[in-house]
């Protein structure tokens, strides 16, 4: 059974101390996830099988609480005890610690308590290096009794599932992807199966939880996954040409956004500052889209205006950027850039539109 909630995941929080210090603000944009939990050990909660075993509620990480109540159990007594969930804020004086602190915080260290330890920690580039004194913010798990005051387990008694929908609807869209593919594979040129297969590895890691993910990480693979379902279905001998030309942008994005979860954060804050006739300019809307996907129409834009104006953006992918007026997204006022986004050691992705209009 599971137990769901969904959080608002503010774009920063208090955040590793050896890099950008930064409490959260009203001005940063308000993330949903979907977050589940699996109890994975009944005996050490001393919960009974059959007890209720569901709730739903909204949860922010401001305080990382359920706003709705805790998730209530029963025990083989008739005892009711809830857990209820916290972040808990800790110092690191080695990388390995982290696993231990999660563990003793009732959470299964796995890639699913990664992705919140990195939701709860938006400038932290990575968990594998983590310097001595480092302070960071984890998910904790707490038990509640009406009648006693239990105390948690000093190990592993709840697993995290992040995005369950998302994934399961990715699940989904990837099984008609190999269905397909296996149905064109005549049709399809050696270097567009070589592509492909390369992408299905990509997918399957994520498929798997074989890597830390964010929800701007699972939106942007769904995102690239539907394009190739469309191509796919619509390649024929004679395109196959440019159904080759058109894979290699998206194969690079689904790619490198996996080897770049594999080494840390899956997203890196961005900042776009936009310039005219040699000054910094503001209030302007900036757009934003994989280049694999690019049609120019503004279907993504950073939460605030500029200048500058920073954004939480997935990690190992190339994207395109361009200035438009607040009221008018269909008409670009700036030149077009190509970014790869990717964290340089502490340096952050930053990057200047000019406005030409």
């Amino acid at each position: 059974m599971k137990a769901c909630f969904r959080p608002f995941l503010p774009v920063a929080l208090i955040c590793s101390a050896f890099l950008l210090p930064r409490s959260f603000s009203q001005d940063d944009e308000p993330r949903t996830r979907e977050i589940s939990i699996r109890v994975i050990d009944r005996a050490a909660l001393g919960v009974s099988t059959y007890g209720p075993m569901d709730s739903t509620a909204t949860m922010s990480t401001r305080d990382f609480r359920l706003t709705h109540g805790d998730l209530r159990l029963s025990t083989p007594q008739g005892r009711s005890i809830a857990l209820r969930f916290t972040a808990k804020q800790v110092t690191l004086e080695r990388s390995g610690q982290l696993r231990e602190f999660l563990g003793r915080n009732g959470i299964l260290p796995d890639a699913n308590a990664t992705s919140t330890v990195y939701d709860l920690n938006p400038y932290l580039a990575t968990i594998q290096e983590i310097a001595p004194g480092t302070q960071l913010r984890i998910p904790a798990l707490e038990i509640v009794s009406e009648t006693e005051s239990p105390k948690l387990p000093m190990k592993p008694v709840i697993a995290l599932i992040n995005d369950g929908t998302l994934k399961a609807n990715l699940r989904e869209a990837l099984k008609r992807f190999r269905t397909i593919l296996n149905k064109k594979q005549k049709t399809l040129s050696p270097d567009a199966k070589r592509g492909l297969t390369e992408v299905d590895q990509a997918f399957s890691a994520i498929e798997g939880d074989q890597v830390p993910s964010s929800h701007e990480m699972l939106g942007l693979a769904a995102a690239n996954l539907a394009t190739l379902l469309e191509m796919l279905n619509s390649v024929t001998p004679k395109s196959s040409e440019e159904f080759t030309t058109r894979l290699m942008p998206i194969k690079a994005a689904v790619s490198g956004m996996v080897e770049a979860a594999q080494r840390g954060n899956p997203d890196v804050p961005v900042t776009v500052h936009t310039w005219k006739d040699g000054e910094e300019v503001s209030r302007f809307k900036v757009c934003y889209v994989e280049e694999g996907l690019y049609r120019q129409n503004c279907a993504s834009t950073f939460y605030k205006l500029s200048s500058p104006t920073t954004q939480l953006l997935t990690q190992g992918v190339t994207y395109m950027f361009w200035a438009t007026e607040p009221d008018n997204e269909a008409k670009a006022i700036s030149d077009t850039r190509k970014l790869n986004i990717r964290r340089q050691g502490q340096q952050l992705p930053d990057l200047d539109l000019t406005l030409v209009k």
